[in-house]
């Protein structure tokens, strides 16, 4: 018996005096055990189930191989997409400089054009009405001419 103690006392770590609880287990080895249960995920024992976690960690790492690669496909897009501004922006700022000159060169003809154009037109117009004056102020004249012949007639008679 003495044998039996000794082991005893290595296996609990306790002498062979005290008394086991509830089955033979102490409340510290029931604590343990206990989140041993909580905190260990078994390891599957049959095939079956050892497929069902290779397809489940499958699952979930194709899930995030996927969310990954959005994420990577997301970030190529908005890149693209800014490279894309600036290049367009330059080619239009080149163009435009290209563009401009020819752009107000033919603006300006044409503004000089119709300027002219007005120009000639308010020359006509201001001599057409100087012309309107010029005939009205001399009809006028003969107007008063007249009445004033009329005048010396009717005193004459």
């Amino acid at each position: 018996e003495t044998a039996k103690d000794d082991k005893e006392t290595e296996e609990t770590g306790k002498g062979g005096d005290e008394v086991r609880e509830r089955g033979g287990e102490s409340e510290d080895e029931k604590e343990t055990s206990e989140e041993e249960e909580v905190s260990f995920d078994p390891i599957p024992r049959t095939p079956e189930d050892i497929r069902e976690a290779v397809q489940q960690q499958t699952a979930q790492l194709q899930d995030s191989l996927q969310r990954e690669n959005d994420e990577f496909l997301r970030n190529i897009d908005e890149n693209m997409k800014n490279v894309l501004k600036g290049l367009v922006k330059t080619q239009v700022k080149e163009q435009v400089s290209r563009i401009l000159p020819r752009v107000e060169e033919s603006v300006n003809a044409t503004l000089e054009a119709e300027v002219l154009t007005r120009s000639s037109h308010s020359s006509r117009t201001s001599y057409a009405v100087a012309s309107d004056l010029s005939e009205m102020e001399l009809k006028k004249i003969l107007i008063e001419k007249m009445e004033g012949n009329r005048s010396i007639q009717r005193s004459d008679e």
